[in-house]
């Protein structure tokens, strides 16, 4: 379980970089587009497209279907109970993937309107877009917050179970130590007919030592654990 955890948090991290990513790409491509306009001695066409295309690649994994998606089922369940991504942003980030991909199609510079839409593309992306951008991102804050706390949690069931089977375990072998040295008495007061016996107690004695010596590792590495 402790494995799982922490492997769902390392997933969580990954989808809080994209999140962050997702921001920095969005004003790229509007910086790109606004380039391709004012600068007549370069195409900033394909840097546009391309970091766009990158825009689409993260937002995929928030907005992919549960059956399509690359997420993992316990992913998604954490941010669905953190409400990390809702139908609104989704809307969002598609709406600025259309948006753009407009802008950034070969005849899109031939509309007069063509930077009146930038303009309509870079004020989306500094409102709506970052505000659902923002609140991805700390949904699945909230995401990863929640499951470190539940693996915590988690771990300290295990180790009281693990506890209170070492102080079973540890009730059992002074019992046994106890019957072995009481074992060891009768046999010596039976004398040679108690030699057989004895051989028995002193087993049952080594076997109490033993049983004990492990629990008492067992503690040891809770503690270190711990």
């Amino acid at each position: 379980m402790t494995e799982i955890g922490e492997k769902i948090e390392g997933k969580l991290g990954a989808l809080i970089n994209e999140s962050g990513k997702m921001r920095m790409l969005s004003h790229r491509v509007v910086m790109f587009a606004l380039l391709d306009v004012t600068t007549t001695d370069e195409d900033y066409g394909p840097q546009m497209t391309e970091t766009l295309e990158n825009f689409a690649n993260a937002a995929n994994l928030f907005c992919a279907d549960d059956d399509n998606g690359e997420m993992e089922p316990a992913v998604r369940e954490a941010l669905t109970q953190s409400k990390a991504v809702h139908e609104q942003h989704k809307k969002h980030l598609n709406l600025f993937l259309s948006k753009a991909r407009n802008l950034s199609h070969p005849s899109a510079k031939e509309d007069p309107r063509h930077l009146s839409r930038i303009q309509s593309l870079s004020h989306f992306v500094a409102t709506d877009l970052l505000k659902t951008l923002n609140e991805i991102n700390e949904g699945i804050r909230r995401a990863l917050e929640e499951t470190i706390t539940m693996r915590k949690e988690q771990a300290a069931v295990t180790k009281q179970i693990v506890s209170e089977s070492i102080t079973h375990i540890e009730e059992v072998s002074m019992s046994v130590r106890l019957i072995a040295i009481n074992a060891g008495v009768e046999a010596a007061h039976a004398g040679d007919a108690g030699l057989g016996f004895s051989v028995i107690a002193n087993e049952i004695k080594r076997l109490g030592e033993s049983t004990n010596d492990a629990a008492q590792k067992l503690k040891n590495e809770i503690t270190r654990l711990a």
